[in-house]
């Protein structure tokens, strides 16, 4: 009986918060951040095994609340909701970086100066790019995923993930230096096939 009573006393809270937010007072938001960060936090970090990024998409659920407050609708478990929602964002962080892998042969891993290698040679070259991506920390991965492979710009990448367009364009760069270090050899490999 004094859990069922603890229950509701939670939830009859929950509400309250949801109210204050729908209503534009930021001190709703401070609560509700303040009461499930860190369980999201933990929750996503479970699911990505990556602490930096668990948190990154933990913050974002609040912000996602707080832009869609006045069209937030009712929420019987505030909890559960919350949940689902960084769930489905870790999972979805997850489906982005492991896409990187599958769209390696477009990468042309040299900016500017490279042509379609022999055709015995893609597979090798796919293997390689794919070890040395696996070696950039998970959300550089990513924004350079973004950037080289799905075309987008380091506005969109900025506005997406609420950061800089000067740190997008650093963990771009970030990237290229470790795969110009980590595939110069291919490149020697390379030279060495069209240079009688």
């Amino acid at each position: 009986m004094r859990k069922a009573r603890l229950f509701v006393d939670v939830q009859h809270d929950d509400q309250h918060i949801l109210n204050q937010i729908r209503e534009n007072q930021s001190q709703g938001l401070q609560q509700l951040f303040e009461k499930y960060y860190h369980f999201l936090a933990r929750t996503a970090s479970y699911i990505t095994q990556d602490k930096e990024v668990a948190e990154d998409l933990s913050q974002e659920v609040f912000v996602k609340i707080w832009e869609g407050r006045y069209t937030l609708g009712q929420v019987e478990n505030v909890k559960a909701y919350l949940t689902r929602m960084v769930k489905n964002s870790a999972l979805d962080h997850i489906k982005a970086v492991r896409s990187t892998s599958s769209k390696l042969a477009q990468f042309l891993y040299f900016e500017d100066h490279i042509t379609e290698p022999a055709e015995p040679q893609t597979e090798d070259l796919k293997r390689e790019i794919a070890s040395a991506l696996s070696k950039l920390p998970p959300k550089c991965r990513l924004i350079f995923s973004m950037n080289r492979f799905e075309g987008l710009t380091n506005e969109e990448i900025a506005s997406y993930f609420d950061i800089s367009k000067r740190t997008v364009e650093t963990q771009v760069s970030k990237a290229l230096k470790l795969l110009r270090s980590e595939l110069k050899h291919l490149w020697n490999q390379y030279l060495l096939t069209i240079i009688p």
